[in-house]
């Protein structure tokens, strides 16, 4: 994991410049994570899309700012981002889904080694959001793939030591939307445990190969 300078003065998340804001924001935030210049920066794009039977809301495009986030926190291993993803979605989290158990879509192990942390869930932990390791990932990576393979592999099988789901109301929750092949993987097998309603929750649509997604 990649590590940060230390200082008593509280720095901005991201860019590690002292958290200058307006105090609006401290009324507001009470402990903001990152300074104006770079929620500035920040663009949303809130929406919800119908996949295979159920509904994914999608928040961030996969582009600018918040792509360059998500690739310094998981390629280049900087662990304290974690908080900053679902900094804007835990109204909803606290609010609509409150009666909800997170499962995230799994990375491999190898991936998650070589990080030393399991992306997915570092940010579900900095908010303290119920989660369970319900799915596990076997195999390669998919963009490791060539393209016309990711719908002919199964990667995602139920995880050896999950607990039971069964009439529980869960968030399918995974960080970018591109085939949707991992994704419809590990919803066919949440499906399967007879979950009393499964949605899911995705930050970044792709927008990739939008006519091979399975209409419902």
């Amino acid at each position: 994991m990649k590590s940060r300078p230390t200082t008593e003065e509280p720095l901005c998340r991201i860019c590690l410049k002292p958290l200058r804001t307006k105090p609006v924001r401290l009324l507001l935030e009470g402990e903001p994570l990152f300074c104006d210049a770079c929620l500035e920066q920040m663009e949303f794009d809130f929406k919800i899309r119908r996949f295979d039977g159920i509904h994914i809301l999608f928040a961030y495009p996969y582009a600018g700012f918040f792509k360059d986030l998500l690739l310094q926190y998981k390629e280049r291993f900087d662990v304290a981002l974690a908080p900053v993803f679902l900094y804007f979605i835990r109204p909803l989290v606290r609010t609509l889904l409150r009666k909800h158990v997170f499962v995230p879509v799994p990375s491999t192990r190898k991936k998650e080694e070589e990080r030393g942390f399991s992306h997915l869930e570092e940010m579900l932990k900095a908010w303290n959001i119920p989660y369970c390791q319900f799915l596990e990932k076997i195999g390669e990576e998919q963009k490791e793939k060539a393209f016309l393979e990711r719908f002919n592999a199964k990667t995602i099988r139920k995880a050896k030591d999950a607990v039971s789901i069964e009439n529980k109301r869960i968030v399918l929750f995974d960080d970018v939307f591109t085939t949707g092949e991992t994704f419809r993987q590990s919803l066919e097998i949440l499906k399967a445990e007879k979950a009393k309603g499964i949605v899911g929750l995705v930050l970044m649509d792709n927008h990739f190969n939008r006519d091979l997604r399975r209409k419902s």
